[in-house]
């Protein structure tokens, strides 16, 4: 969340505490017992889609709580408690955006004030700017441009030390958090659009 601020704060932020989504495919849900997890029986969905032919109907939310009620206050205190501190926060003082101009790949990066503006050549804006073309697998982001894998990953390595991206947790994808628009005051301002339009 801290990560992601500049984009939290663009947008109305809307936690419902204590419930979350698990992936089929994620550790929690495959071992729930380890964490102390109990799923309901039905997906929340589950009036929605009924009736519908859905191969990956398992995929779709279903209601989750602790075992332990007191490591559930726990945890929704401090969730909320972040929230609370994003919500305060102003996005012409928290924005992370991108631009290509003659030089290569801008992205400007300002927390809490403190703006940082960095350059990267072409190789490095070639593997940024594939998650938001939805190369998002270090694999095939190296197979698409005809580079090694481990000079990807030592590039997203640089990128994740300042904090340009969200690693998966096994470093095979990625995630680019630079947006295509400037903040000018709390508006966000897209490309080509003159800040007197708004």
């Amino acid at each position: 969340m801290d990560l992601i601020t500049h984009l939290l704060v663009c947008d109305n932020i809307q936690v419902y505490l204590g419930e979350f989504y698990l992936p089929t495919d994620c550790p929690v849900f495959l071992d729930m017992d380890r964490y102390g997890l109990r799923r309901a029986d039905e997906s929340i969905f589950a009036g929605i889609f009924e009736g519908f032919d859905m191969p990956s109907y398992s995929n779709y939310p279903y209601p989750y709580e602790f075992d332990n009620d007191e490591e559930q206050f726990k945890i929704a205190t401090m969730i909320r408690e972040k929230v609370e501190t994003i919500k305060s926060k102003s996005p012409r003082d928290n924005f992370m955006y991108y631009e290509m101009d003659s030089n290569g790949l801008e992205i400007v990066v300002c927390r809490d004030g403190e703006e940082l503006s960095q350059v990267f050549a072409s190789r490095e804006a070639d593997i940024y700017l594939s998650a938001i073309e939805r190369h998002q697998f270090t694999g095939e982001v190296a197979e698409r441009l005809g580079m090694a894998s481990g000079d990807v990953c030592s590039i997203l390595d640089d990128f994740e030390q300042k904090g340009l991206i969200l690693y998966s947790s096994d470093r095979k994808s990625f995630l680019s958090l630079a947006t295509k628009y400037k903040i000018w005051g709390d508006v966000p301002i897209l490309p080509g659009e003159d800040v007197c339009d708004h």
